[in-house]
């Protein structure tokens, strides 16, 4: 069994249709490995996060999508 180590870049990338490395990461998750990342990871994927759901939020208000 393989062991994969993520940086931020791939979980932002499984999450994000539109990121360059989401074919990747959506193989890597789907992989029969065994899949490890760093509490700084954990933490830079999450408020990476929030600032993207921030920023959609903003843009349906101005677009009238609520």
């Amino acid at each position: 069994m393989t062991t994969l180590f993520f940086d931020n870049n791939i979980p932002i990338g499984y999450c994000f249709r539109l990121d360059p490395q989401n074919k990747k990461a959506k193989i890597a998750f789907n992989s029969k490995s065994l899949i490890y990342w760093s509490k700084n990871v954990k933490y830079e994927f999450q408020k990476f996060l929030k600032g993207k759901y921030s920023y959609l939020k903003i843009l349906s208000i101005q677009l009238n999508l609520n």
